[in-house]
């Protein structure tokens, strides 16, 4: 059974922040609303991989250390 990755916010919400990003900009860079990515960033919300993907890009940071572990119903 294919999961959607949980997000993990607080490590997203801490990398904008780092890098002095405002949501507005990062969301531009990603190709999402603001309030989509606000969205990402406050909630344990599931995202698709390909929002995933590039927020791993644009943060430059490994797409593993975004996600949180999962569990699947079928090991």
């Amino acid at each position: 059974m294919a999961v959607s990755p949980l997000l993990r916010h607080d490590i997203l919400k801490r990398e904008i922040k780092a890098r002095k990003l405002t949501e507005e900009a990062f969301a531009e860079q990603l190709g999402i609303t603001d309030r989509h990515l606000r969205n990402l960033i406050t909630k344990d919300t599931n995202s698709s991989c390909s929002v995933v993907y590039r927020i791993s890009k644009v943060l430059e940071i490994p797409m593993e250390v975004l996600v949180a572990p999962g569990t699947d119903e079928n090991p």
